[in-house]
C-alpha cells in the first residue's frame, strides 16, 4: 500500500498537518498555528489524511488514533513510508494505548495523550518544527 504522485517531494519546513476528525479542535489548533506563521492543514478521515501527507510532505504530522473510516495505526506505516522525514505525533484519548506502543516504537513516533493543553501541543510544534515566522513561548 503505497501512495504516488507527490506534489513536493521535499518536506515543507513549516507545514503542519492535522488528521483527527474533531473539525472543532482542528479548526482551532490550525487558527493557533497560523497566527504563529505556520502553513497548516487539516484532514478529518484516514483517506483523506493519506492523500495529503503524500501531497503536501509536511514537517510534523498530528495524527488520532481514532478516525471514521481507519484507525490511524494503520495508516501510520504507509504515511511513515511515505514521509521519512516527517515528525509524527500519534494522539489519542484511549487509555489502552499501551498495547500499540510497540507501533508508535516501530515508526518512530511521538505519543500524545488526548484531552492536552495547548502550550503541550505548542511545544511539540516547536520541537519538531523549525523556521515559523514566529517564535513559539510557551
Amino acid at each position: 500500500m503505497t501512495l504516488k504522485g507527490k506534489m513536493n517531494p521535499l518536506k515543507e519546513k513549516n507545514t503542519v498537518l492535522i488528521v483527527d476528525d474533531d473539525m472543532a479542535l482542528c479548526r482551532s489548533l490550525q487558527l493557533q498555528l497560523k497566527i504563529l506563521g505556520y502553513e497548516v492543514i487539516t484532514a478529518f478521515t484516514a483517506a483523506e489524511g493519506l492523500m495529503r501527507a503524500s501531497s503536501f510532505s509536511p514537517a510534523l504530522i498530528f495524527l488520532d488514533v481514532h478516525l471514521p473510516d481507519e484507525n490511524g495505526f494503520r495508516i501510520l506505516p504507509v504515511i511513515r513510508q511515505e514521509n521519512p522525514e516527517s515528525n509524527i505525533v500519534i494522539m489519542t484519548s484511549d487509555t489502552s494505548v499501551n498495547e500499540s506502543m510497540e507501533k508508535i516504537r516501530q515508526n518512530s513516533v511521538t505519543f500524545m495523550a488526548k484531552p492536552f493543553e495547548l502550550e503541550d501541543f505548542l511545544q511539540h510544534v516547536s520541537r519538531h518544527v523549525g523556521g515559523a515566522n514566529h517564535r513559539l513561548d510557551c
